[in-house]
Order: structure tokens, then C-alpha cells, then sequence
């Protein structure tokens, strides 16, 4: 094979690669997202109860889904200033 053979090759190869990682990565922080969205809510639900408060479905998981947010845009913005 000739060298701009291997070349288009080895560039075709990195981009492969880096689509499967882009994807792996995004799978992965959805099911840290949800697994961190259901210890939100399960705080959320446990401290109103703690403190006599009968705290509706619609918002437990509205103020879960807006913490969560607020994180995962929090972290993705600390990346961005580093």
C-alpha cells in the first residue's frame, strides 16, 4: 500500500475511534445523570418529610431535575474555565 493509502487509513481509523469514545462518553454521563437525578430526588423527598412537609410528586421532581441541571451545567462550565 502506498503511503496516502495508510495515510486516509490511519485518519479514518482516529475518526472511527473518536466517534465510538464521543458516544461510550454520552451514554455514560446519562446514567450518571439519572443515577444522580434519583439520589436528588430521594434527598429531596426525605428531607421534606423530615421537616412535615407533604411535598407533591410534580415538584420533588421538579426541584430534583433543576438540582441536577444546575450540577451537570456547573461542571460542564468548570471544564470550560480550566
Amino acid at each position: 500500500m502506498s503511503r496516502t493509502t495508510t495515510k486516509v487509513l490511519s485518519t479514518a481509523a482516529r475518526v472511527g475511534y473518536s466517534l465510538i469514545m464521543t458516544l461510550l462518553k454520552s451514554i455514560l454521563l446519562v446514567v450518571l445523570a439519572l443515577i444522580y437525578f434519583t439520589i436528588t430526588l430521594f434527598v429531596i423527598k426525605t428531607g421534606a418529610g423530615f421537616l412535615g412537609y407533604t411535598l407533591d410528586g410534580n415538584w420533588a421532581v421538579l426541584s430534583a431535575a433543576l438540582l441536577t441541571l444546575g450540577s451537570l451545567v456547573g461542571t460542564a462550565g468548570k471544564e470550560l474555565i480550566e
